[in-house]
């Protein structure tokens, strides 16, 4: 069960920082996963201990010294549950490039060494081919200890050229014939993750997307596992999200249909009547995406992942790692270079975060998982909330003043003015410090820089 309170409330993604010892307060060490907290208060306690007990297995290098990182030894072949379940089997992973898609492709491939292959699908973008875009996420540092490790795991990605959001994911006839004779097991990360994201654009990644993965799902014959990687606050709008499906703003069908009847001055105009009560367009795509896996994908073998606020990598392959400044990691910065000084948030409220690779070690379990309960399970969807609110929470008032006492610690080489935040528990309390805290010392140093016949800044920023 995760709490909604700081996305519905005004807690927002505000003050998260990737902290070795924050870590420590918001990541389990004492239980194996969090996915199937509910499992386990349901009475489910032998499916949820297989879960648990192939999650240990997992992320058992999670708490190993970090000098194992510093000098790789040969993996050891280890005959595990999960092991065998990925032994020979060809992956595709939608969304690889991305920051979730980059830590759950490495792991797979270190961690499951003899996995035949991975197809990833890749779009071309911003000018970029396919390959070009490969090679720079390969020389990306989260990679180096793959490197060291296994020379030749480069050889074991394959890329299909595509696109999400397109009709048919974009695929040639040729790649979609591949896909259809090869995979294995499918792991579904693409989205845009943007809240502002105009609503035709994430309609298309979220939901028509998913459909049209699910359909491609449905033409191979060899297929195990599909994981659909979702969010724990698709239904945010709700007080306590269960592990269970819940009713849509509306259908997929109809979504799509509204969008594609519509030109984009009049979706703009009623965006805000269809979100409705959910805060913005990626929790409202998700949560149609999510009965699009209820209803499109009910008779493959398929679950939903859904992971609460992912922060940086704890210690898998390297402690601290992130490659964007996305929510809780743009705020992180804006404080740390104190140019962000007050916030409307409370305090009190649960701020639920886990680190990205604990968050994919449970992905992968789930996929095995899958498998394992469709035998038993009678078609029922598997849903893993990956939180940490269950057993684990820290509010944002504490993880503030740890972001706080860790900056003055370890200050940023380039910052601004003091580390400080003030929390603003009223609107029109935020907006007053805004005032005092943000606009009229940025509007003071834009004039000194005005003066120094320098560009003016910081009001903009």
């Amino acid at each position: 069960m995760a709490h909604m309170d700081t996305v519905c409330n005004g807690g927002g993604y505000a003050t998260l920082r990737k902290l070795p010892d924050a870590m420590l307060v918001m990541t389990p060490e004492a239980h194996a996963s969090e996915t199937n907290c509910r499992e386990r208060k349901r009475g489910n306690e032998t499916k949820g201990t297989l879960l648990c007990n192939g999650y240990s297995q997992l992320t058992s290098e999670v708490r190993a010294p970090l000098s194992s990182v510093e000098s790789p030894s040969v993996p050891i072949d280890r005959s595990t549950a999960i092991l065998e379940f990925y032994r020979d089997a060809n992956v595709l992973i939608t969304g690889g490039t991305g920051f979730m898609g980059k830590v759950l492709m490495e792991k797979l491939l270190r961690s499951c060494p003899h996995l035949r292959n991975i197809y990833l699908l890749v779009r071309k973008k911003k000018g970029k081919d396919v390959d070009t875009r490969i090679q720079e996420v390969f020389e990306d540092p989260l990679f180096e200890r793959l490197k060291a490790e296994q020379h030749g795991f480069r050889e074991k990605v394959l890329i299909i050229e595509g696109d999400c959001s397109e009709p048919g994911l974009g695929l040639s006839p040729g790649d979609r014939q591949r896909i259809v004779e090869h995979i294995d097991v499918v792991f579904h990360v693409a989205a845009t993750v943007r809240f502002d994201e105009k609503l035709p654009v994430a309609v298309a990644i979220n939901v028509a997307g998913t459909r049209e993965l699910l359909l491609l799902c449905y033409d191979c014959p060899k297929i195990k596992a599909v994981v659909h990687v979702s969010t724990a606050y698709s239904h945010c709008n709700l007080s306590d999200i269960d592990e269970e499906f819940y009713d849509p703003p509306i259908t997929g069908d109809r979504i799509i249909s509204v969008v594609e009847s519509l030109d984009e001055d009049t979706l703009t105009t009623i965006t805000p009547m269809l979100l409705r009560a959910w805060p913005n367009t990626y929790a409202y795509t998700k949560a149609i995406a999510e009965d699009t896996v209820r209803t499109v994908g009910k008779d493959l073998p398929i679950g939903v992942f859904r992971p609460s606020i992912i922060l940086c990598t704890r210690s898998e392959p390297v402690p601290g790692w992130i490659d964007n400044l996305y929510g809780p990691t743009g705020a992180v910065v804006a404080v740390g270079l104190g140019m962000l000084r007050t916030m409307h948030i409370n305090g009190k409220f649960v701020g639920d975060m886990v680190p990205c690779d604990m968050a994919v070690s449970a992905l992968v379990a789930s996929a095995w998982d899958i498998q394992q309960r469709r035998r038993s399970d009678n078609g029922v969807i598997p849903i893993y909330n990956y939180v940490s609110s269950c057993e684990n929470p820290i509010s944002w008032g504490n993880y503030i003043h740890k972001n706080i006492e860790h900056s003055w610690q370890v200050p940023f080489e380039k910052s601004v003015w003091m580390v400080t935040l003030t929390e603003a528990h009223m609107h029109f309390l935020y907006r007053i410090y805004a005032l005092f805290i943000h606009l009229l010392p940025a509007f003071a140093i834009d004039i000194v820089l005005f003066g120094l016949g320098r560009k003016p800044r910081y009001v903009d920023s």
